[in-house]
């Protein structure tokens, strides 16, 4: 299921030293509430398989880089 989205995104590099950086990164995934409603019909069985939910998402992504030139 999806929905409507709100990212937030923040990044950051530190130099070390001329040659080598660190850079890092979070970004957070907000998914709007979303009503799931699925009917199918079974082929070997009888009836159909019904499903009604409700999803909710949320989701943190980090990151951490190294970074050396050579």
């Amino acid at each position: 299921p999806d929905g409507d989205r709100i990212w937030a995104s923040l990044g950051a590099t530190y130099e070390y030293s001329p040659d080598i950086s660190v850079d890092m990164a979070a970004t957070f995934i907000d998914v709007a509430e979303e009503d799931i409603n699925v009917s199918r019909p079974q082929p070997l069985a009888a009836g159909t398989a019904n499903i009604n939910a409700t999803a909710k998402q949320r989701t943190g992504i980090f990151t951490l880089g190294l970074n050396y030139k050579f």
